[in-house]
């Protein structure tokens, strides 16, 4: 019986060791280089980012046909998606304008002339090799009037197969959406 329960072990840890080992990759979006913030008063809050529920998990998400969406287990994010956004917005906005300095720290909230609140409705690979970004932005003033909404629907062809070309590209449609929001900055 002892020499059976050893042979069982045996043939389970060489069940284990021979299983091949699948490394999970984590990704963040391109940084850019800034500009220095604007020295003004006027200055731009960007409100916490709101995703649709399915991007809110870990998993870069693929959308495999018309209906169907998949959130990868081995390729995620390195923190959440709501964070990276928050800041890659803010440097893309800064650098595509000069007359404003851009903030997301909550501190700023109450001291600037504008908020920015950002909701992502797409933000994935898609089926027919695109990076697919869109949603709605609000522009608001200091008191909470809607000053303008907008939505965007973007999307770049992807050059090639493979997580980190879709990461660059879904950062390309947020260099382009950060481009239309600060033409529409009062």
């Amino acid at each position: 019986m002892k020499r059976f329960f050893i042979g069982m072990l045996f043939i389970l840890l060489t069940a284990c060791v021979s299983q091949p080992v699948t490394q999970t990759n984590f990704y963040t979006l391109p940084v850019i280089q800034a500009s220095e913030p604007a020295v003004s008063d006027k200055t731009v809050f960007i409100k916490p980012i709101i995703l649709a529920d399915f991007l809110s998990n870990n998993g870069v998400v693929l959308q495999l046909d018309d209906i169907t969406i998949h959130s990868a287990q081995y390729h995620q994010w390195t923190e959440p998606l709501t964070d990276q956004l928050s800041r890659a917005l803010r440097d893309r906005l800064q650098a595509a304008q000069s007359n404003y300095r851009i903030v997301n720290l909550p501190s700023f909230a109450k001291q600037s002339r504008y908020q920015l609140q950002v909701e992502f409705d797409q933000f994935q690979g898609r089926y027919d090799g695109k990076a697919v970004t869109s949603g709605q932005w609000q522009l608001m003033n200091a008191a909470g009037e809607v000053l303008k909404t907008q939505r965007f629907s973007l999307t770049k062809d992807l050059s090639a197969e493979g997580y980190p070309v879709l990461i660059r590209a879904l950062a390309t449609n947020l260099d382009t959406l950060a481009a239309e929001i600060a033409k529409q900055l009062p």
